[in-house]
């Protein structure tokens, strides 16, 4: 199912949709009601200029989620702790959140099953989370875009990945590099 710019929609009785794309601005309200999308597999957000954080009641009951991808919420602060709630999750996909400032410790700690990080275009991502430790089946690892990182790696890439060292990591892709939007 794919929503787009649709401010206010509620979900009450649409319980077993396995896929869904959010396109546009939407309100606190009609985020809250997804979390009764509990058979929910796909959950994509996308181009929400006004959200500067996602509801921690919004990912509470997402055992099933496997894959969740936040694209464009440009003012969006802070990622919800309750992400570690996601023992399912097998892929996240965040970019172009440029006020985003870091990734939640707490948040990536419950993500054991996750084999696949990208991180991309973050301007004021200053560093890679502690929690990346707690990924143990990380596969594939992408950080792109992230001038801040940059700075404080100086060359270091090695340092980045240090948190992951004791994954199965096969594939990383780690390009970091400066630009100005």
């Amino acid at each position: 199912m794919k929503i787009s710019d649709c401010p206010i929609f509620v979900f009450t009785t649409l319980s077993s949709i396995k896929k869904l794309q959010i396109w546009g601005e939407a309100d606190a309200k009609g985020f809250s009601s997804i979390s009764n999308l509990r058979t929910l597999l796909s959950l994509k957000i996308f181009s929400n200029h006004t959200a500067i954080s996602l509801l921690q009641e919004m990912f509470k009951s997402f055992e099933n989620l496997k894959y969740l991808s936040v694209f464009y919420l440009e003012n969006l602060k802070e990622l919800p702790i309750s992400l570690a709630s996601f023992n399912s999750l097998k892929c996240l996909d965040i970019r172009y959140c440029y006020s985003l400032e870091s990734l939640p410790d707490e948040g990536l700690e419950g993500l054991t099953s996750l084999t696949e990080l990208f991180v991309e275009h973050y301007k004021m991502l200053k560093c890679l989370s502690e929690g990346l430790q707690h990924l143990i089946d990380l596969r594939s690892l992408r950080v792109t875009g992230c001038p801040e990182v940059a700075k404080r790696c100086e060359g270091n890439w090695r340092g980045l990945t240090r948190n992951c060292s004791h994954t199965k990591c096969v594939y990383w892709l780690v390009f970091i590099y400066f630009f100005s939007l």
